[in-house]
């Protein structure tokens, strides 16, 4: 398979990332449609590896990445083999950390350039907007929640709000690029309309995490990457576009359950969730309760907080309350260790040498901080799955810079 052909076989997988709610077994595992796209891509690399008959190349990875992901790893092993979540352990090992981490390492090797990086994350920004314009499908016809909130095809709305949440920030870059430089009105048309519409679709979730966590890493970003003058008209823009989402919510149920902290709010439910995951890890700080278990070992704990405002909860709703609970000790410090290695790393990069992508992977890193905070934006197949392609992304950019870095 020729390196151009690749490399689209490598933008059309991550366009399909949705697919992987396809799901079905072979030989009795577990997989999805998705998955299938992964290993078809790994088996078409290796196979032209094989052929041509000599070592492909690539760039080193860095020391500070590879301890982490061996500390993430080390951790999942762990806390899957002394808790009886082995079948469950090595599934989600395979679908959330494994594939995408080999997959996510093709595309490190494969991309060589700054505009390469563009198409992998201009493919994801697709994805989105074909979710997005899908959902909105739903929510004129009628296919909401109970509540009246958006979830599109997906099991919640947090769920289709995560999922949109990389694409807005991916959005606004794509669609600022067109502004700032001479590119053909279609384009900017395109970028114009699709960035609404996920904004839109975002805001019918009301998923107030997923909006605040966007709000604050855009504005936390526009502070470093622009001058300080732009940077107060955007935060003033910001503060208007911000008291029109609260007027927008006064008078619905939710919102007001949680300004008057109401025992079956959101953020009540939350508290219970974040007080049984605690008394998980006092009964098991080392090694964690293992990956898949938090929904039984939650349901356990029933009678210690009584009345539990949700049942059905898979994750703990805190990014690093997930991963000590299911990696461990060793897998929370790794995951701590590779976020503040990405986020000192692009920090440093848009304060001083201004690169737009940097300022795309910092804000990104920032939003999935602080969402992280109240949900957990990444123990699932499609979250995961960005995740480690920003990660690898990330890194690849900052291999390309230093090429082009005319001091070193």
């Amino acid at each position: 398979m020729k390196n151009s052909s690749q490399k689209l076989f490598l933008y059309l997988t991550l366009v399909a990332t949705p697919l992987y709610l396809v799901r079905f077994s072979i030989f009795q595992i577990p997989t999805n449609l998705f998955e299938i796209l992964i290993i078809l891509n790994l088996s078409l690399w290796l196979f032209q590896i094989l052929k041509q008959k000599n070592k492909f190349s690539s760039s080193f990875l860095p020391w500070q990445f590879i301890i982490s992901v061996f500390l993430i790893l080390s951790g999942l092993a762990i806390s899957i083999f002394t808790n009886n979540s082995i079948l469950t352990g090595l599934g989600i090992l395979k679908s959330w950390f494994l594939l995408p981490l080999f997959f996510s390492y093709l595309v490190f090797i494969t991309l060589k350039d700054e505009f390469e990086t563009e198409k992998a994350l201009f493919s994801l920004y697709c994805s989105t907007s074909l979710v997005a314009i899908i959902s909105l499908g739903y929510e004129l016809t009628g296919f909401v929640t109970f509540d009246g909130r958006l979830q599109g095809f997906y099991t919640s709305p947090n769920y289709l709000a995560m999922y949109l949440a990389p694409g807005a920030i991916l959005g606004v870059y794509f669609f600022t690029k067109t502004l700032q430089q001479n590119i053909k009105l279609s384009k900017k048309t395109f970028f114009g309309l699709s960035l609404i519409l996920t904004i839109l679709v975002i805001f019918y979730t009301y998923s107030y995490a997923t909006w605040l966590a966007l709000f604050a890493s855009l504005l936390l970003t526009t502070y470093f990457y622009f001058p300080k003058n732009q940077f107060y008209l955007v935060l003033t823009c910001s503060c208007v576009l911000c008291l029109g989402l609260l007027a927008s919510q006064a008078n619905t149920q939710k919102f007001s359950t949680i300004i008057h902290f109401s025992e079956r709010s959101s953020l009540s439910s939350r508290f219970i969730i974040w007080q049984a995951s605690i008394k998980m890890l006092i009964e098991n700080p080392l090694v964690g309760i293992g990956p898949g278990n938090f929904q039984t070992k939650y349901l356990i704990l029933q009678p210690y907080f009584p009345p539990y405002l949700e049942w059905a909860v898979p994750q703990p709703h805190n990014i690093f309350l997930a991963f000590w609970l299911q990696s461990g000790l060793i897998g929370l410090f790794g995951f701590l260790f590779l976020l503040g290695f990405l986020f000192l790393q692009f920090l440093l990069e848009i304060k001083n040498k201004k690169t737009p992508l940097a300022s795309v992977f910092f804000a990104f890193f920032v939003y999935l901080i602080l969402h992280g905070f109240v949900d957990t934006p990444f123990w699932k197949n499609d979250l995961a799955f960005v995740f480690w392609v920003f990660v690898f992304l990330s890194l690849n950019y900052t291999i390309i810079l230093q090429k082009n870095d005319p001091t070193k």
